[in-house]
This record gives C-alpha cells, structure tokens and sequence, in this order.
C-alpha cells in the first residue's frame, strides 16, 4: 500500500480523477513507492517524519508517468487531437529525479543494496595432465 493516495494526486493537480485515471494513479503509487524502496528508501516510508515528503514525491512520480492534465479543460480530449503527437506518447515512465531524490536523501544515481553480495572465491583445481606416469606429488 503506497503512502500517498489517489486523493493526494488528485488534491495536487487540482481537480478531480476520472474511475480509469484512479486506477491508474493507483497503480503509478504503488510502482513509485516500489522505485523508492530498490534506492534504499524502505526506512523512510515506514516512517512518519518523511510522510509528507514520500507523499509530495509519489505524486510528482505518478503525475509525471500518468501524464496527467493539470486543467478541466484538458480531461477529455477532442476528436481532433487523436493524431500523430498522441501516437509517440510515452506513458508509465516511473523513475525519481535527481531533485525528488535528493529530497528524500537517496543516492542520486543508480540503486542501493542493503546487504552487500559476497564475492565468491572458486577453488583453484590443478586439472593439468602431463600424461602419464606424471605424478604431481613429486614436483
């Protein structure tokens, strides 16, 4: 369950969501709150002093992938916009920015691991056969 609601979104682009534009603000919550926690931001959803700045966060995620439209006006397209721009729209692009990053106080590239992975040391087996009658015990 994500920190900030579809109601948060909602409150911050300043009009009411649509049934379909719920469920995909739904969805986009749970995806950022999934991209917080891969940088090592696991700690700070569960806490209560980072709430309101996961939730200004997750917001700007979602509204960013979902694309949403920030006027009334905007909620249902005409017929006449249905052209070439809408085909190479790109949606559910759900990634944090260096400043959304910085604000939580995550490292501004690449993921995090919690516990660090051993490297694995491989046993060194002599598998050389110089042929027979060679026996390494006597070299």
């Amino acid at each position: 369950m994500a920190v900030a609601t579809s109601t948060d979104v909602a409150d911050r682009i300043g009009r009411p969501l649509t049934p379909k534009e719920i469920i995909q603000v739904d969805a986009f919550l749970e995806d950022a709150e999934a991209e917080i926690i891969r940088l090592g931001g696991g700690a700070k959803i569960a806490d209560a002093n980072w709430k309101a700045l996961v939730v200004k966060v997750e917001c700007s995620v979602v509204k960013r992938a979902a694309r949403l439209p920030d006027a009334v006006q905007n909620l249902i397209p005409g017929d006449e916009s249905a052209g070439y721009a809408n085909q190479n729209r790109v949606q559910g692009d759900v990634y944090l920015r260096r400043e959304e990053r910085r604000s939580l106080g995550l490292p501004l590239t690449g993921g995090t691991r919690i516990t660090p992975e051993p490297v694995p040391i491989l046993p060194t087996v002599d598998t050389w056969d110089w042929g027979p009658g060679w026996d390494p015990g006597l070299c």
